[in-house]
């Protein structure tokens, strides 16, 4: 082997990051060790890309061990995910509208019945009256309000760890 020969091998090793006998290989095979993206291509097939062999937006193709992480990575999440759920720390969104539009119809409902008994319990009656008795029926509904609010979405309490 000349020394011409021994540099442009010791470059293909600097430029793809791997072995001479993987670059004799390769050579051997007949790869176009010059076209950086013929290469890439060439590899990506095989699925065994050197790691000094970029593409050109300089991210490397996923490899087999790549695919895997992100799988497992991905499978990590959903798990920790349900079981969060099974915690209670999220809840569903079909019921969380069902609990808002039973809250909300429940006021709406006091609220109502509050337009119907007003007048005949104020008339007559002096402002300062009038003012303690509409305070006195909203605290009502507002109490009814919290109380209804309050105890949705509690976490589930903890299981006891099996012996």
């Amino acid at each position: 082997m000349g020394k011409k020969y021994q540099k442009k091998l010791k470059d293909y090793v600097v430029q793809y990051g791997c072995s001479y006998r993987t670059i004799l290989r390769y050579a051997d095979q007949g790869y176009p060790l010059d076209d950086p993206a013929a290469m890439l291509e060439k590899l990506s097939a095989q699925k065994t890309v050197p790691p000094g062999l970029k593409a050109a937006d300089g991210k490397q193709p996923p490899s087999d061990a790549a695919e895997k992480r992100e799988n497992t990575r991905l499978k990590n999440e959903k798990l920790r995910f349900e079981i969060q759920v099974l915690r209670g720390e999220y809840t569903e969104n079909s019921r969380i509208r069902e609990d808002i539009t039973r809250i909300a119809t429940a006021t709406r409902g006091q609220l109502l019945r509050l337009e119907n008994d007003l007048p005949g319990v104020l008339a007559g009656l002096d402002s300062a009256a009038i003012q303690k008795i509409v305070s006195a029926k909203c605290d009502e509904i507002i109490a009814s309000l919290n109380d209804a609010t309050s105890n949705l979405y509690l976490p589930v309490p903890e299981c006891p760890p099996s012996p």
